[in-house]
């Protein structure tokens, strides 16, 4: 189709929508232009301010419109040029020949839809439209014709003839020849000719005999219809004719004939592909093989197919006569079936037992619903019975339990596939995000910066969510068993939501029994996970009142804690009939939740699988507008050295918390390349701070590449970057310019050969030095299984899409073995030597009370040098007890000044000390947290005196 194709597609589902797209974009030489519309006022608009558009792709559930009204709605709006195509969820055949009757040129159902289909039933739909706007404009002219035929006895010039039977003269215009398809030759057209030419087959009544009645009748005018079969190509033609018939007044004898023939075939075939396209759905409900059916309300059969009467073994006629509930073997079946139909309008894959004409007892599964009106009135109920008494009857359950491996393999592929397609672009954003952040930004330019900052980790935390699911659904969790602080976690809890609590005006805090342990041992990053998802929720469906987090001793012995925590709230509430549903996956209160408050429906579920897997059980008590309650019990560990505390658990738990910390994987062996991780003797990378660091760039996006070249360059102004678009390229750039290059910045999936390729090669097959040249993975996956295939795959480092700046710079450092000093050095041309400092927070936590903030602001200005004192002088001294609790009180010192990358690397020194590893990170993060901490002390007294002076102003 050379015609580019206007299309308007009226859907509120964005994933829907953006699948219809994907397809057209699929279709190979179909050009178009895709407009989208939520609803269908607005797709209505669109119409009247846009040139015509083709076709409408029409949903029937729109937020403004519903059912078939919808169909009417958009019938009568539209221009007539435009083919309206059904577009919807219900798999409904009465339905579609429904909508065809009511207007619409196709019916499509979303999820059996693909790129051939929808493209030939536009196709299609076009044509026909053509077609009928054809016919109908033919017809038109028609009326004009026989209406000026009427008034000033003329014909039209459609093809029209004279016939005089006393003088046996016959006249035909030449649009009668090329009706007919004859030669035209007046002086061989007689009537006898004329007449033999409308012969029509013979179990019709010929033109002559036609004729012959009408004079009979004595009728004055005449108006019918042959076929006519063309033998030269054998085909048929359809032809209208219609005239008047003349009368001598004295003798009553025929004086003049004066008729028109019309070719219609064309209207004949548009009107017999509409009458097919309402068949085809006859036909698919007669030659499924599965048993259809229709009910009234009541229950009498309406409608059924073939396969049902071959399923029961009953006739037509007596399944006619047979109540739909005589059908059903057992009663209790027969009363639950009838409960859930009435609470939900709808029953999907109810097991039941059916008996049979001949008594026969059969396994079946009934999916069925309420089927409506036109109008919107409710008829009655259809559905689908499925035989599956082989299948229950049959051993499968190995091949099932294969079927759902393979299928859970697959998701979780899946998910890794689209946890990398969505990391990539964020790449760019969140990349863009900071090098703009790093420019000179008036004080609105930096609320977008920082909005679009939050959002970007908030898509980041959404996929996570996602990822972990899948981690759940693959059995892939592991429970930790460790001491830790519960009151401390709760604590934080609390801490970390207070924030969105006052933003709306809720009141939250915790009620601790006196005899709940402090110490406990279990996992504490799944019991943060399950409290935090409990309370983000109370949080999000809370618009006034309170959010209560308890927890409270259940029972106890020497050894086992059973502890009770519940999470209170004073929201919206559940409806009873939802209570249960909740918990599934991707499942809501009601289909306005997601449009209202956001969300994947995947947070219950993560809470109450994770309380699962502790060997507790979620539950919840509500009602509608009062609030909700959930609340779980969890054994845990006594703890039997009190000492023994493990650090709090993080802020914002993800994936999982170690997937960036390298010294894991080589506490674990897992480092299997030509480089020993922490020594690159064999590799010269000792630089001076004015040294040129070439590196070599092996990405494949071109948005990506700017991303990272940018950060790099903002990192160092000493820096020469190349880029290669594959592994391949990349190969052939090192073995030309042999060790040049000081650093090689990894991508892992690309075309042509992908990272872990190109990097086995250069550890494999190249020479020293080149062979040893530094590698630093990146990748849109975030599987741990990444970070292990890269170090043994012989990279030295693995960061993660999209790239924190301060991560790449610390790995690039490392890598290339850069003294502390040049580190420092280099990271001051990104910082512009600001701390990051942000009082957001401590604004918040004072209600925008400058007094309070000014207060807060002096404590911290008190405290803070004593705390970097004993930082530095416990690193200093090797006294690793008193760094890890400097560092703990850091994480609260670091979040109430606003610093999240500070609070990170105080939890980092906290873990490492816990875990009494040594690594080389160590240094750098003590003197990082002291600079850092240094630079805001310097900008609190600044902003202190500020404050200060305006208060003086305004009192």
């Amino acid at each position: 189709m050379s015609e580019r194709v206007n299309i308007l597609l009226i859907e509120d589902n964005p994933g829907d929508a953006r699948l219809v797209e994907i397809y057209l974009q699929s279709a190979i030489g179909f050009e178009f232009t895709l407009t989208h519309a939520v609803r269908l006022s607005e797709g209505i608009g669109l119409s009247k301010n846009n040139p015509i558009f083709d076709v409408i792709l029409l949903d029937l559930s729109l937020p403004d419109s519903q059912g078939f009204q919808t169909l009417k709605t958009a019938t009568a709006a539209f221009r007539k040029q435009s083919s309206i195509i059904v577009l919807t969820g219900l798999n409904d055949e009465s339905l579609g020949i429904k909508a065809v009757e009511s207007g619409a040129q196709d019916y499509l159902v979303k999820d059996q839809i693909d790129t051939t289909l929808l493209t030939r039933s536009i196709l299609h739909a076009i044509s026909r439209r053509k077609m009928q706007l054809e016919v109908e404009t033919t017809a038109t002219n028609l009326k004009l014709s026989e209406e000026r035929l009427l008034l000033a006895q003329r014909i039209a010039l459609i093809g029209n003839y004279e016939y005089h039977p006393q003088e046996n003269y016959m006249f035909a215009s030449g649009e009668v020849y090329s009706i007919l398809e004859v030669p035209a030759s007046p002086t061989d057209f007689t009537p006898n000719h004329f007449y033999e030419i409308l012969n029509t087959p013979a179990h019709q009544k010929s033109a002559k005999e036609l004729y012959r009645e009408i004079l009979k009748s004595r009728q004055t005018s005449f108006d019918f219809e042959h076929r006519l079969f063309i033998k030269k190509d054998s085909r048929y033609k359809y032809i209208r004719n219609k005239g008047q018939i003349e009368y001598s007044p004295e003798t009553g004898n025929v004086i003049k004939v004066i008729g028109a023939i019309q070719d219609i075939t064309a209207f004949k075939y548009a009107e017999e592909m509409l009458m097919q396209s309402q068949e085809r759905y006859k036909i698919v409900f007669e030659e499924s093989q599965d048993a259809i059916y229709m009910t009234t309300q009541s229950g009498e059969f309406v409608e059924f197919n073939q396969s049902l009467l071959s399923l029961l073994g009953y006739s037509r006629k007596e399944l006619y006569d047979i109540h739909f509930d005589k059908i059903f073997a057992q009663p209790e079946q027969l009363k639950e079936f009838n409960t859930r139909l009435t609470l939900h309008k709808k029953v999907k894959d109810f097991e039941v037992e059916l008996q049979c004409r001949n008594g026969q007892i059969i396994d079946c599964t009934i999916t069925t619903k309420e089927w409506k009106s036109i109008e919107g009135d409710i008829m009655g109920f259809h559905g689908i019975i499925r035989d599956i008494t082989l299948l229950k009857r049959n051993q499968e359950l190995i091949k099932a339990k294969e079927i759902a491996e393979q299928t859970a393999h697959h998701k979780e592929q899946f998910l890794a596939n689209m946890s990398h397609e969505i990391r990539s672009p964020m790449n760019v954003v969140v990349g863009m995000a900071h090098l703009i952040e790093s420019t000179n930004l008036n004080p609105k330019q930096a609320e977008y910066v920082n909005a679009l900052k939050l959002s970007s980790d908030n898509l980041l935390r959404l996929i996570n969510n996602i990822l972990d699911f899948s981690k759940i659904e693959a059995h892939k969790i592991e429970i930790e068993k460790r001491p830790f602080n519960l009151h401390h976690l709760i604590n934080d809890l609390i801490s970390t939501s207070q924030f969105e609590a006052k933003e709306k005006n809720i009141d939250l805090y915790s009620v601790i029994s006196e005899t709940l342990p402090e110490i406990v041992v279990g996992d504490s990053v799944r019991l943060y996970q399950i409290l935090n998802n409990l309370l983000s929720n109370a949080l999000k469906f809370t618009h006034q009142g309170k959010v209560v987090l308890s927890a409270r001793v259940k029972q106890s012995s020497a050894v086992l804690q059973e502890l009770t925590f519940s999470v209170e709230d004073t929201g919206i509430g559940i409806p009873y009939d939802k209570q249960q549903t909740i918990f599934d996956s991707f499942t809501q209160a009601a289909d306005s939740t997601a449009r209202l408050y956001g969300g994947t429906g995947l947070g219950l579920t993560i809470a109450k699988s994770l309380v699962e897997l502790l060997g507790g059980e979620l539950s919840v008590q509500s009602e509608p507008e009062k609030g909700a309650v959930f609340s779980f019990n969890i054994f845990f560990e006594t703890a039997i050295n009190a000492n023994i505390i493990e650090p709090e658990p993080p802020l914002f738990p993800l994936v999982s918390n170690k997937e960036n910390q390298h010294h894991d994987i080589v506490k674990s062996g897992m480092f299997a390349g030509n480089i020993p991780h922490d020594n690159l003797e064999t590799f010269d990378s000792t630089l001076s701070p004015d040294s040129q660091v070439n590196i070599l760039l092996v990405e494949d996006q071109r948005l990506n590449q700017i991303v990272a070249s940018d950060l790099l360059k903002k990192w160092s102004e000493h820096l020469n970057i190349e880029i290669a678009n594959n592994g391949k390229e990349a190969i052939e750039m090192v073995v030309e310019k042999g060790s040049f290059y000081h650093l090689i910045l990894m991508d892992l999936s690309m075309p042509v050969m992908d990272g872990f390729q190109a990097t086995r090669f250069i550890r494999e097959q190249l020479s020293e030095p080149v062979c040893n040249i530094p590698v630093i993975a990146m990748t849109a996956h975030a599987y741990n299984t990444n970070a292990q295939r890269c170090y043994e795959a012989g990279m030295n480092e693995f960061i993660t899409k999209p790239i924190k700046p301060e991560l790449l710079y610390k790995s690039i450092g490392k890598v290339l073995g850069l003294s502390e000093r040049q580190t420092n050095l280099q990271e001051q041309n990104t910082t512009d030597k600001t701390s990051g400092l942000n009082l957001d927070y401590l604004r918040s936590l004072a209600g925008n009370d400058n007094e309070i903030l000014i207060v807060m602001i002096e404590t911290l200005i008190d405290e803070l040098p004593d705390e970097l004192e004993t930082l530095t002088n416990s690193k200093e001294t090797g006294d690793w007890e008193v760094l890890k609790r400097t560092a703990h009180k850091f994480k609260s010192t670091c979040a109430y000044m606003g610093m999240e990358d500070m609070v990170e690397i105080a939890r980092n020194i906290e873990n490492l000390l816990w875990e009494e590893e040594s690594s080389e990170f160590l240094d750098n993060w003590v003197a990082t947290l002291n600079e850092q901490c240094n630079k805001a002390y310097l900008e609190l007294k600044l902003t202190l005196e500020l404050l200060k002076s305006e208060h003086q102003l305004t009192n």
